[in-house]
C-alpha cells in the first residue's frame, strides 16, 4: 500500500495538537474516504479515525473532537 502524509498542528485553548494525515494513492486499503486521521487513545477518550473526501476535511473532523 502506498501512503502519502501531511501534518497540519491544531491550536485548542492552550494546547497544541499534530494531526498526521494520510492519503491511500495506491494498492489494498478498504477506507471510506481517501484520506484519514487516527487518533491514539488517551486517558480522556477511546482511538479515533476520522476519514475525509479531501486533505482538509479530515483535519477539521479532527480538530472539531479536538475542540468538543
Amino acid at each position: 500500500m502506498l501512503l502519502k502524509e501531511y501534518q497540519f498542528r491544531c491550536v485548542v485553548g492552550a494546547e497544541t495538537h499534530l494531526i498526521t494525515i494520510e492519503e491511500w494513492v495506491k494498492g489494498l486499503a478498504v477506507w471510506p474516504r481517501r484520506f484519514r486521521v487516527r487518533l491514539p487513545a488517551s486517558s480522556r477518550s477511546d482511538a479515533k479515525t476520522f476519514y475525509g473526501a479531501t486533505c482538509h476535511e479530515a483535519a477539521e473532523k479532527a480538530e472539531s473532537f479536538f475542540g468538543r
